[in-house]
């Protein structure tokens, strides 16, 4: 993430590089937090099944000679913890042979046949995640079984299998300007499942790690370091950091067989050393066949060396130019989608669902998708400032609606203010990517960065609505839509948005939109079929215009208002007292075009609203 404010004098800039020295970290982790790893060689084999010997399988063996009829491995006294439930099953293997299809067995039951693709070798380990569910206590079994009468005649080595709760991730990066700011909010980790601690170092083209010297405070690293361990405490946070280099000197160190195997060895000395679970690398951005290529082998290498003593890999990755292989994707716990800097508009909506899409294709497992969520405003000019959510929410009064504040300045040149526009998302932006990313169904959420924020006691704290939205994801999920199957009507629409696409029960892709120029007098009316009784709706803007608007119901012979507001914004839940009305309706009194250029962003030169909803709560 190094166009960030902070960063953008560029790694590549820096005149000195001074190597780390490793120290005694003050709290070590040995293991993820919450995980339980279960050796393949402990459990129990048959039919075939055999020890092997394997250099790269933690404790040097795995389980092989699956290939036999009925050849299976089972681990027993797995625990479910007090209640059970939902779990995330980790498999690492290794296949010389182009697909193995095994059975997958859950306390004596088969669940699912899982295809094992080949890892380009029998002593090369990749991962494969499924989900399962546990009864409670240390009373479960997990099985894999070449199953009679099939046709699995290939061939996998079973190193370990590790279970975690399903969890949905909650990751936060945290860079050095929060630290030797004092920004550090002990009562976020309490919000979070991941912490990634980013810009601390780089490497040398040799792959050595070393401290970055461009900024003064960083001399105090491994002090953050140890202010970083006490701040989460024993909380089950999993812990990362970043350990990369600028683009140039990336590509040099991975495409160089013994500098890349120096990088992998001392990434994980680090790791061990400082008590950490897992490195993230934020390479912006690798170019041409050749540096992918390079990028693929370094991944699934270092998953060899680090993947044996239990501790993972996760990537920075933007949605577009990837070209990692499956191994490489299948060698990481999970990819944190940069879901911003996108230019006039830099953190919209709609790139949050193409983003998910775009790896998807890819074939990257939804369940390791983080979607990022920009904690930080950019001006609409694209210009070099980057103003973290709450230096604006102390600079000017924002609602949970907003996500532009105009006139706003942004810094000084030459003794002057320097005055911009400038587009962030608010809580109802981040809210509205939170249920996205639960209706999606991917890993989680990552925010850039953590302390962007306003303390989680603040009313107007991001970290805390993102929360709330996760845990009352259902309130109206569950709910019965009163608007849908309804009769519907807009006074002016646009050719091919028209009103059905604002009742479609679509949130994420089809949305009405008013002509060209329209910024007042433009409505939405639902008609129902009866008499219905209702106290609550909720309404979802496509970009962010609108500046004042009406509910209203017909009563009397006339539109009666029931709510009055200003900004509509991405995310609009709107409650009142009870009515009983055959007839509501949206009126937008006032919006404010922006007159984006023509490019990706000039659909939002027009009113639009993604979805209608009605309910009776």
């Amino acid at each position: 993430m190094m166009m960030k404010r902070w960063m953008t004098a560029g790694l590549s800039a820096l005149l000195v590089l001074a190597s780390f020295v490793l120290v005694p970290p003050q709290n070590e982790v040995l293991a993820a937090p919450n995980q339980q790893v279960y050796e393949a060689e402990s459990g129990t084999i048959g039919s075939g099944a055999a020890v092997a010997s394997k250099s790269n399988a933690s404790g040097g063996s795995a389980i092989g000679s699956m290939h036999f009829n009925n050849a299976y491995n089972q681990v027993q006294n797995v625990n479910g913890g007090q209640a059970g439930g939902k779990y995330e099953l980790t498999i690492r293997f290794a296949t010389g042979d182009a697909v193995a299809t095994k059975a997958l067995y859950v306390n004596g039951s088969k669940v699912a046949y899982i295809e094992f693709k080949s890892t380009g070798g029998w002593n090369t380990f990749v991962n494969k995640t499924v989900e399962v569910t546990l009864n409670p206590g240390a009373t479960n079994s997990i099985k894999l079984q070449n199953d009679g009468g099939q046709t699995f005649t290939y061939g996998v080595e079973i190193d370990n299998y590790s279970l975690s709760p399903k969890t949905f991730k909650v990751a936060g990066y945290i860079h050095p300007k929060s630290f030797s700011n004092n920004d550090i909010d002990s009562a976020a980790f309490d919000y979070i499942t991941d912490v990634i601690l980013i810009g601390f170092h780089t490497l040398d083209t040799s792959g050595n790690i070393v401290t970055r010297t461009d900024d003064p405070d960083l001399a105090n690293w491994p002090q953050y370091v140890d202010t970083m361990h006490q701040a989460v405490g024993s909380r089950s946070v999993k812990k990362w950091i970043t350990l990369n280099a600028d683009a140039s000197t990336m590509a040099q160190v991975v495409g160089n067989p013994t500098a890349r195997a120096n990088y992998i060895a001392q990434v994980g000395s680090f790791l061990t050393q400082y008590g950490f679970d897992g490195v993230d690398i934020d390479w912006e951005y690798p170019s041409g066949s050749t540096q992918w290529n390079n990028f693929s082998t370094t991944i699934i290498e270092m998953q060899q060396a680090l993947g044996k003593n239990g501790k993972s890999i996760s990537l920075a990755l933007s949605a577009w130019g990837v070209s990692l292989s499956a191994n490489a994707f299948a060698s990481v716990d999970h990819i944190n989608y940069m879901n911003y800097d996108a230019g006039y508009y830099h953190a919209p909506f709609e790139n949050s669902r193409s983003g998910i899409n775009y790896f998807l294709n890819l074939g990257v497992p939804k369940e390791k998708i983080n979607l990022g969520l920009a904690w930080y405003g950019r001006p609409f000019d694209g210009s070099a400032y980057w103003l973290d959510y709450d230096e604006i929410n102390a600079q000017t009064s924002i609602t949970p609606e907003t996500d532009i504040v105009y006139n706003f300045t942004v810094g000084t040149a030459n003794g002057n203010p320097v005055v911009k526009n400038v587009y962030f998302n608010g809580i109802d932006m981040n809210k509205r990517k939170m249920l996205l990313a639960q209706d999606m169904e991917v890993g989680g959420v990552m925010m850039w960065h953590l302390f962007a924020d306003a303390p989680v006691s603040d009313s107007k704290s991001l970290l805390k609505a993102i929360t709330d939205e996760k845990n009352g994801h259902q309130a109206y999920r569950s709910m019965t839509n009163l608007a849908a199957n309804q009769w519907y009507y807009a006074n002016v629409s646009d050719s091919g948005y028209g009103a059905h696409q604002v009742f479609d029960g679509n949130d994420k892709t089809t949305y009405w939109q008013a002509p060209a120029g329209v910024t007042s007098d433009a409505y939405l009316q639902l008609d129902f079929k009866q008499v219905t009784t209702l106290n609550t709706v909720v309404l979802k803007e496509h970009g962010n215009n609108v500046r004042s608007f009406k509910v209203q119901n017909w009563s009397g012979g006339q539109w009666v208002d029931v709510y009055s507001g200003g900004l509509m914004g991405a995310y609009k839940v709107i409650s009142f007292p009870a009515i009983t009305t055959g007839n509501i309706r949206v009126l937008i009194t006032s919006a404010e075009l922006p007159n984006i250029p023509s490019g990706n962003f000039s659909q939002f030169n027009k009113l639009g609203i993604y979805e209608f909803e009605v309910y009776n709560k």
